[in-house]
């Protein structure tokens, strides 16, 4: 059996493509990621769909790092973000993929699940604050 290694421009150049690929047409790039700010507004369930159409994923904002670098875009409306209550909890909320919620950039007094009908996460204006999961909101993807 014999082993094949990438030269090492090989190795370079698909890293650099990795690094510094363009994000396709209506999407922003930031840093080394791509963001889709949708117009149309979805359910935040739709919005997770859409967002894997698109081949991305409902945006995981789990750094204050990233919240700082997306705010300017976030500031301007209310979008989906992939962060959703745990069923039949109170408190526990975690990232579509899995995780548990460790940074958090809640509004004053959210989340409130008022009504016990708010478990789903949105990007209010910058801030986050729960929100029923039918209703239809912008959302943003990230690749």
């Amino acid at each position: 059996m014999s082993v094949r290694f990438k030269s090492s421009s090989q190795f370079c150049s698909s890293q650099a493509e990795t690094i510094f690929r363009a994000c396709p047409s209506g999407w922003k790039q930031i840093g080394l990621f791509c963001y889709y700010f949708s117009m149309d507004k979805l359910s935040w369930n739709e919005s997770r769909d859409d967002c894997i159409i698109k081949g991305a994923g409902l945006l995981l904002l789990k750094t204050e790092e990233e919240k700082e670098a997306l705010e300017s875009s976030l500031e301007t409306d209310r979008y989906w973000i992939g962060l959703k209550r745990e069923k039949d909890s109170t408190d526990n909320w975690k990232w579509l993929d899995g995780s548990t919620m460790s940074f958090g950039n809640w509004k004053d007094g959210e989340p409130n699940n008022n009504n016990k009908k708010e478990d789903c996460a949105e990007s209010q204006n910058g801030p986050w604050n729960d929100s029923s999961c039918t209703e239809k909101k912008k959302y943003v993807c990230k690749k």
